[in-house]
């Protein structure tokens, strides 16, 4: 192969590797002043934001991301999950025995080492928390 064949494979490879790479970055996530859920590529501009349909009208407050794991929640207790990083949506109804969720989701925060802690605040002074990734929760506070 010649020396520049070479370097044209070698340039063909990188730019393959970097298009995978952008393809693999995580998206950047918002909420807008009127409570529209939008997601944009990483790195692409004000110009990208697109809404996100998450399978249900919802108006959001809140959104937090860890991986590919991004959890939306807004007014009248609408909370809801993707593992796949926007792809796919669950709606999450938080419920400790005969209490359940009320009011807006006003912050959601995810932690652990393996992003299994969920920490919910709603307008109506809750605080909820799951410990195994939002499969069964409990009320901190009334």
């Amino acid at each position: 192969m010649s020396a520049a064949n070479a370097a044209l494979q070698s340039s063909a490879n990188l730019a393959r590797r970097a298009a995978t790479l952008n393809a693999e970055s995580p998206a950047q996530w918002r909420v807008t002043p009127e409570g529209v859920l939008q997601r944009s590529p990483q790195n692409a501009g004000n110009s990208a934001w697109q809404p996100v349909d998450v399978g249900a009208p919802a108006a959001f407050r809140a959104v937090t991301t860890s991986e590919n794991d991004v959890w939306a929640g807004g007014d009248h207790g609408a909370l809801f999950r993707s593992a796949d990083a926007g792809s796919h949506w669950t709606p999450i109804t938080p419920a400790d025995g005969e209490h359940k969720l009320e009011g807006d989701v006003l912050s959601i925060v995810v932690s652990g080492t393996r992003h299994e802690i969920i920490q919910l605040r709603t307008s109506a002074d809750q605080q909820w928390t799951s410990r195994d990734g939002g499969i069964t929760w409990k009320l901190a506070s009334r």
